[in-house]
């Protein structure tokens, strides 16, 4: 690969950024409320992830020749990567903020549900007793039951929740977890652990 090949990619990635300008405007100002803003996001984000997949496919159809043919490959595809990088680093931020107010708005949704359910649990409860006391069941006043809305749902985005952790006390964090980054205390958590001195090791859900 060439010079004229690099300047053919920085081309295809050009091509997307007066695109991406766009969709970052909107997804700043985008605010879900609703349902419907709710679809909208969701099916921004599945987009931007598409988008996202059809420039790292192209990264890669340049790439992969210069790694079996030339012996300076390595120097090529890093002049790559350097095109490309920026770009699919904007189009994972633009998925983040997106799938960060997907998530509010689920778990915020998830919220009202779940009082709601609790709401319509203590009607019964109070209706129940009212009964059981021995109160006339045709003049006790009905509950108040509300419908519960179903769960918020969009095609292709769901969550999980992860085991991750927040420090506490760095002093009383045990040795053999001690890092200067979070490796270890990761090891840690895949391994089944779940309590650690100076950790708080809990499940954080994730928009994937």
């Amino acid at each position: 690969m060439d010079n004229e090949q690099i300047e053919q990619a920085a081309i295809a990635v050009k091509e997307n950024v007066s695109l991406l300008s766009k969709k970052e405007q909107m997804i700043s100002a985008l605010i879900i409320k609703t349902q419907e803003d709710g679809i909208r996001a969701n099916d921004m984000k599945v987009d931007l992830k598409k988008i996202r997949k059809a420039i790292e496919e192209k990264m890669d159809e340049y790439i992969k020749p210069s790694k079996t043919i030339i012996s300076n490959a390595k120097d090529i595809i890093n002049k790559i990567e350097n095109e490309f990088r920026p770009v699919l680093t904007q189009i994972k931020s633009l998925e983040d903020t997106l799938g960060n107010k997907l998530l509010a708005y689920i778990q915020g949704e998830e919220r009202k549900r779940k009082e709601q359910e609790q709401k319509n649990q203590e009607e019964m409860k109070k209706h129940q007793e009212k009964i059981d006391a021995g109160k006339n069941p045709n003049k006790v006043k009905q509950p108040e039951i509300r419908q519960v809305a179903p769960e918020v749902k969009f095609s292709g985005t769901h969550t999980r929740k992860n085991w991750t952790y927040e420090i506490l006390n760095e002093a009383e964090i045990e040795r053999q977890l001690c890092s200067p980054d979070s490796v270890k205390i990761n090891a840690f958590i895949k391994q089944g652990g779940r309590e650690a001195k100076g950790l708080r090791i809990y499940e954080k859900e994730i928009l994937i």
